[in-house]
């Protein structure tokens, strides 16, 4: 299907964008029903150069047409169609996808470094749906994001042909950007495709939390190639990823260039993928790209012990280390584990798991290619690298560039050069190599018979050291490639070197037949075995047809067993059935039972708890009355002490007034009785003429009276 709308151009009218609708779809109209079992046709490579001059709203002449239909022609034979940077657009993408939609013919489509974005991807993926041919897909560098990266892995989970799949960003301008939040339909796209066997998601900001989500599928997919540069994952993600890929077989290629995982993160890498142990199943991975991530000595002691744990072996064969931390000791360390550990090998990994009484040591990896660049190696590492290619059985290319090696570790890595007769790739620029390396370098290469590339530009070299590489360059018959850039060399020595690599470049092209009559004879010799192995595969195969036709009688009786334990399951079942029903109501009747008595028990507990709640409040009471009770009697007490002392004190008055009324009787008799005889002082004195009261003289005070007086008066 075509899309109802397409990307404006720099105009943005409508009316242009229905007219690039309709030219669209003549396009796709104009070459009537095609045919599925050939190429494209040169009408078809016109409909994309008009899609992309509608992508791009441009008009162009007939030779810019002319010329790109022809690049295309020549980039499309056979069963690949190279679109490689050609500046196609959604509705190039669209086109093209219609057309392939049905199409027989091919099986890799390369639109790297174009851009369809997500409306393109989405075309694309609905291809894929019912493309059942194309394996291969590069679609680096498109500015995919999420809506066109699902739309590509939802198409992957039906279809079963694609095997190869690239969405890196390609460092073009165009890059993609799937996230962290792409990756969970790709993991749910990995879980239920079992032909995808390459995935590459190069610098598309996965970040830790994306790949963490991406290893919940890969534990299960069949991905053999995964690569994941650039794209931050850190120790965090490490952890996550190795967990995943633990548990997978399938992994052989495995690329986290810029990662900066760190020692932390390699020491996790180390311990779930390079070594056998705890059930880890990673023995099939031989390519490991570990470049650029602040790797040390604490990383390389990781993956030197790892190696040495793998008892069954690693498959190792590339290690690429460059742009790391890496020091003589961690170097020390990956030798040792690289040259078997064994006991001609230093002191390292391999003597101490020795020491700790392990028999069974890993045998050495096949490594054939090992990327030390750009690390912090020293002119101490030249006993290591010495090691190395004296013991490596299988290393055939060696990068050393910018390490520092000097002349004291050129010396020691040159006399090894002598008798190794594996290496043929050695790159040594850049390291101050200097006029005192000059001499050891220049005797093995001398001496050396299988070296072919050897780089050793940069290195502060003068015009007698020029002269002795000169001289050694004459008696060797095998550098191919001597890289002599920025050194001080002589032309005469230029013109040497130069002339014998021709030479020795003709004698190789020369002896390309007889080379080839070797590996002929090689082959002839193991085409032998493989006879003598397919005799006894023969044999073997009778063997087993015979043990075949017993084993097709016992599982004919297994298969009349199991007939027969059906049938017993089966009656067991139902009364299994039965009897768990029964016991299944009896238990329900002992429910409600038991429910019914915790009931009652929960009834006369809540009784029992009222009657004491109202006991404990009537003893409250009556402790309350009691004390009540305890006052009004002690008040009682002390009201009748007082009205006691009161009584007293009422009876003693009473007395003395009882006495003071006698007394009074008595004198009031003496009185009458003086009255009456007129001898009383009193009625002198009133007889006697006033006496007048000196005004000198004070008044005198009327006394008071006693209130016993006032009563008594008052009752008078």
């Amino acid at each position: 299907m075509l899309p109802e709308a397409v990307r404006p151009g720099s105009g943005g009218a409508a009316a242009g964008q229905q007219q690039q609708q309709q030219r669209l779809r003549q396009c796709c109209s104009r070459a009537g029903t095609p045919d599925y079992r050939h190429l494209l046709t040169e009408a078809d490579l016109n409909d994309v150069f008009e899609a992309k001059l509608m992508d791009w709203d441009v008009q162009s002449g007939p030779q810019r047409k002319e010329k790109f239909v022809h690049v295309l022609k020549a980039n499309s034979r056979g069963q690949h169609i190279v679109f490689r940077s050609y500046g196609l657009g959604q509705n190039a993408a669209a086109l093209l996808a219609d057309k392939l939609r049905h199409n027989h013919r091919y099986t890799a489509l390369d639109l790297s470094g174009n851009s369809i974005g997500d409306e393109g991807a989405e075309h694309i993926g609905a291809m894929l749906k019912l493309n059942h041919t194309l394996t291969s897909l590069d679609l680096k560098g498109n500015d995919i994001g999420l809506r066109g990266t699902t739309a590509l892995f939802e198409a992957l989970m039906t279809n079963r042909t694609l095997t190869h799949l690239d969405l890196a960003a390609s460092g073009s301008s165009n890059r993609n950007r799937i996230g962290s939040k792409g990756t969970a339909v790709i993991a749910d796209a990995l879980r239920v495709n079992p032909v995808l066997a390459l995935l590459h998601l190069k610098e598309n900001g996965l970040g830790p939390a994306g790949v963490a989500q991406l290893a919940t599928g890969l534990d299960v997919a069949n991905v053999t190639s995964l690569d994941l540069s650039c794209n931050n994952i850190g120790p965090e993600g490490c952890t996550a990823l190795a967990a995943a890929l633990c548990l997978s077989t399938q992994i052989v290629t495995l690329m986290l260039s810029q990662n900066r995982i760190g020692d932390a993160g390699t020491a996790t890498l180390a311990k779930n993928l390079l070594r056998l142990g705890l059930g880890c199943n990673c023995l099939n991975i031989s390519y490991v790209d570990l470049s650029h991530n602040e790797i040390g000595f604490t990383g390389a002691k990781k993956i030197a012990s790892s190696i040495v744990k793998c008892v069954r072996g690693s498959k190792l064969n590339t290690l690429l280390l460059a742009g790391n931390n890496v020091d003589a000791p961690g170097l020390q360390r990956l030798v040792s584990a690289l040259i078997g550990g064994g006991p001609d090998a230093p002191a390292g990994p391999a003597a101490a798991y020795q020491q700790q009484g392990t028999t069974s040591l890993a045998p050495p990896p096949p490594l054939a290619v090992l990327d030390l660049s750009s690390n912090e190696l020293g002119k101490a590492a030249g006993d290591p690298l010495m090691q190395l290619l004296q013991k490596a059985k299988y290393l055939t290319k060696l990068d050393l560039t910018c390490n520092n090696l000097e002349a004291a570790g050129v010396n020691r890595l040159a006399a090894a050069l002598e008798t190794n007769t594996v290496l043929t790739h050695l790159d040594l620029k850049s390291n101050r190599i200097g006029a005192d390396g000059a001499p050891a370098l220049a005797e093995g290469i001398a001496k050396n018979t299988t070296l072919q590339y050897l780089d050793i530009s940069d290195n502060g070299l003068k015009q007698v050291a020029g002269d002795m590489i000169a001289a050694a360059i004459e008696k060797n018959t095998s550098l191919l490639k001597l890289p002599l850039r920025f050194n001080d060399l002589s032309f005469r020595a230029y013109q040497v070197v130069r002339q014998r690599l021709h030479l020795n470049r003709a004698e190789f092209r020369s002896a390309v037949m007889t080379r080839i009559q070797k590996e002929i004879d090689v082959l002839k010799i193991d085409s032998k075995k493989l006879r003598s192995v397919q005799g006894n595969l023969e044999a073997e195969q009778e063997r087993y047809t015979h043990v075949g036709q017993k084993l097709s009688f016992v599982t004919q009786t297994l298969k009349q067993l199991e007939e027969d334990h059906a049938a017993a399951k089966k009656l067991f079942e139902a009364q299994l059935q039965e009897k768990t029903r029964i016991i299944q109501e009896t238990a329900n009747q002992a429910l409600q039972t038991s429910s019914d008595t915790a009931k009652l028990k929960s009834d006369k507990e809540l009784t029992l708890r009222n009657v004491t709640q109202k006991l404990h409040k009537q003893k409250d009471a009556i402790g309350k009355l009691t004390r009540r009770l305890t006052k009004v009697e002690h008040d009682k007490q002390q009201l009748l002490a007082e009205q006691q002392k009161q009584l007293s004190a009422s009876q003693a008055e009473l007395r003395q007034l009882q006495e003071e009324r006698a007394a009074t009787e008595a004198r009031l008799k003496e009185f009458g009785a003086k009255v009456a005889s007129g001898t009383s002082p009193s009625l002198q004195l009133l007889r006697s003429p006033a006496i007048p009261r000196s005004p000198s003289m004070p008044r005198s005070p009327t006394m008071p009276r006693s209130p016993m007086l006032q009563q008594r008066s008052a009752a008078v």
